[in-house]
């Protein structure tokens, strides 16, 4: 500003950079010399010279770099962050200020404002015992960052586990009036976890909060019908669907499927579908494009399609050929269902998956994965990653699969710990769960791990 031929200058002092434009007001006024013929306000926009990047470790073990170094830049600058994890970890996610580059180990940032972003490392493998005594992990869910797992066993409990850190779990345990639980199911609309516990008394399912992990026994749902045996659910919008094991005595079973109105909650389904005798004992459910899966656990195995907007059978195979075992869990990609069996028959069994046609069930498509002759045929595990689909094949040690759903060629991995029988994913490692052993173990790792375990 010039005031009599002078230049007279001001810088404003900010305690730290900021990317925000900062308004000052500087009023001149008339001191006589020279006269001014009114007072003027001159406004000033200041833009600081520097955006500053902030880089922390929040989990695991692991180190940040930058290029360029450092942290204060000018405005505009590229900056190439890396996350380098220690030996024994690996990266799994950026969070903060970073756009949608989130997985990715090298991100490519402009700093055209402060910055804060975080780095996450996980252990390429960890396994953790569970407190829990013996039991059979039976049902698992993946949910805002934690692994929820479920035992069948009485008392029924319902873990939640960190998928960052598998010791920081929580457990819930159950009244010995409600026996171990089948499935977990997670309704979006209601923000709930569903939980079907199996009994000799009739259907129960129960409902709780996945943050709180709350759990009102008041507020179970008991079907009018009487039964007991592999209850399971899944859940589409404001509906939930299970299926069980009914009758009038074990000798005269039948599978029923029943749908409840999530708004409107009671032991009573808004709907149901009663198999015939040949379909015994529904064990697993998913749907896919409005359409209902079930498989069952009988000799023969069976499969059927069910409508679910109007609770109608579409089609139904039954007698699939599973070396004289049943039928287990299964995994749904775009246009096949991928259904692992429970082959007791170890004579002849080969590690058998069969890619069944969502289309028509009746297509089915068995691929030997090779696994020798002469061990448990018990596949208990699939889960599709929404590339690979993953298969836990119940053997001593044992083995998991990978199978490319195109392409069908697999490969398969030598687990560090016996008997497998759940598998999912957070979106970055695998997690594993062992069968019936006493304690309960779990494992997460990362597919690199696997690097070096092929055995076929």
């Amino acid at each position: 500003i010039e005031n009599n031929g002078e230049i007279w200058s001001w810088t404003p002092n900010f305690n730290s950079a900021s990317s925000t434009p900062t308004k000052c007001v500087i009023t001149a006024k008339d001191n006589g010399n020279p006269s001014m013929s009114s007072n003027m306000t001159i406004s000033v926009t200041v833009i600081d010279s520097v955006c500053r990047l902030n880089l922390l470790v929040a989990s695991g073990k692991g180190k940040i770099t930058t290029n360029p170094s450092g942290s204060d830049f000018t405005p505009g600058t590229n900056i190439k962050i890396t996350a380098v994890p220690d030996k024994d970890y690996v990266f799994k996610s950026w969070s903060g200020d970073i756009g949608n580059a989130s997985f990715r180990e090298e991100i490519s940032i402009i700093m055209n404002k402060d910055r804060n972003i975080t780095a996450h490392f996980v252990k390429l493998s960890e396994s953790l015992v569970l407190d829990i005594g013996e039991c059979l992990i039976h049902g698992s869910l993946f949910l805002d960052g934690y692994y929820f797992l479920s035992t069948d066993r009485v008392p029924a409990k319902l873990m939640r586990v960190n998928a960052n850190d598998l010791s920081d779990y929580q457990t819930i345990t159950f009244s010995s009036e409600l026996e171990g639980i089948g499935q977990i199911v997670y309704s979006e609309p209601k923000r709930k976890l569903y939980v079907a516990f199996e009994t000799y008394n009739g259907l129960v399912i129960g409902e709780i909060d996945p943050w709180t992990l709350a759990f009102d026994e008041s507020k179970v749902y008991d079907s009018t019908n009487k039964g007991h045996g592999f209850i399971t659910l899944a859940t589409e919008g404001d509906y939930l669907y299970t299926t069980s094991y009914y009758g009038t005595s074990l000798f005269k079973p039948y599978t029923s499927i029943q749908k409840y109105s999530l708004k409107t909650m009671s032991s009573t389904p808004i709907a149901s579908l009663k198999l015939d005798s040949a379909c015994i004992s529904g064990h697993s459910m998913q749907i896919s494009n409005g359409i209902l899966y079930v498989t069952g656990v009988s000799k023969p195995p069976w499969i059927v399609k069910i409508r679910t907007s109007d609770m109608k059978l579409i089609q139904k195979k039954k007698n699939i050929d599973v070396d004289g075992g049943y039928t287990d869990d299964f995994a749904v990609t775009d246009n096949y269902m991928f259904l692992g069996p429970e082959c007791m028959n170890t004579s002849s069994y080969s590690g058998v998956i069969h890619r069944v046609s969502l289309n028509d069930i009746s297509n089915i498509f068995s691929i030997s994965t090779g696994i020798k002759k002469g061990a448990p045929g018990l596949c208990y595990g699939v889960y599709f990653d929404g590339t690979f689909v993953w298969a836990v094949f119940a053997t001593a040690p044992g083995i998991l699969t990978k199978i490319n759903p195109n392409s069908l060629k697999y490969t398969n991995y030598e687990l560090d710990f016996d008997f497998p029988n759940e598998i999912l994913s957070d979106g970055n490692r695998l997690l594993v769960t062992y069968w019936e052993s006493d304690p309960a173990i779990i494992q997460a790792f990362d597919l690199k791990y696997l690097e070096g375990k092929e055995i076929n």
